[in-house]
């Protein structure tokens, strides 16, 4: 199980609309921070064949996520 908590207007709109917690991923790249990774434009670019939607929410925080593993029993 996983728990995302972010403060962002327009996945707050999209939750509060659906009813619905938003299933989705981080983008991650094997380089260091680039530019498409946070310019919409770009993103639709590299990505937009492979997804169903790209929303221009305007560039984005590079924020690194934390993962907890609880399957053990014990966080790792």
């Amino acid at each position: 199980m996983v728990f995302g908590f972010r403060d962002n207007n327009i996945a707050k709109a999209l939750v509060q609309g659906l009813g619905n917690p938003i299933v989705s991923t981080s983008i991650r790249d094997d380089d260091d921070v680039l530019e498409y990774t946070t310019n919409p434009e770009l993103i639709y670019e590299k990505w937009d064949n492979l997804v169903d939607v790209v929303i221009d929410g305007g560039y984005g925080g590079n924020v690194a996520s934390t993962i907890i593993d609880l399957s053990t029993g014990f966080p790792k």
